[in-house]
């Protein structure tokens, strides 16, 4: 069982539930890059499916849908599968900075200190799907040394691409 307080030292980090959905949905209107990417029409029942969308074969407990705070700012949300698709692999379903704080090197330090702690936690890999397409998804990614895979993922109408991070 991963700890969240430990995926930051830096920012408040607090486990998503229904009570938050409508800072959930002003948070991800905002970000007109990633629905262009996405076209998704983002709204409360899209973000309670995800907030309770676990694969087969996983429980609740293993997943962590969370916010990343400033103060009171929500500035990051993170939703992670733990040990999946494999033991000692974590997957990462989504993740989104505010649009304010994007260029800032918080995205960048949010998911570093993840990765640290994820490797001291004893995993091995942490995998990820990025819409086809999207240069500024895989331009992030690619930063924090994930790599592509040759998988593609069709969902509906949606192109994921994978990438993973050995550890």
């Amino acid at each position: 069982m991963l700890h969240i307080q430990n995926f930051s030292k830096n920012y408040q980090i607090k486990q998503l539930t229904e009570v938050d959905l409508d800072e959930m949905l002003l948070f991800c209107q905002e970000n007109t890059t990633y629905y262009h990417y996405h076209p998704a029409q983002v709204t409360k029942e899209l973000l309670k499916k995800d907030l309770f969308d676990i694969p087969q074969n996983k429980s609740y407990e293993d997943k962590y849908f969370v916010g990343y705070y400033e103060k009171d700012t929500l500035i990051a949300l993170l939703d992670l599968i733990d040990h999946f698709p494999q033991d000692h692999e974590a997957y990462i379903g989504f993740f989104m900075m505010n649009m304010a704080y994007q260029g800032s090197g918080r995205g960048t330090a949010i998911i570093d200190e993840l990765i640290n702690y994820l490797r001291k936690t004893g995993y091995q890999k942490i995998r990820l799907g990025i819409d086809k397409g999207n240069p500024q998804s895989e331009a992030f990614w690619t930063k924090h040394q994930f790599k592509k895979t040759r998988e593609e993922v069709q969902d509906g109408v949606y192109t994921y691409l994978r990438m993973e991070l050995y550890l």
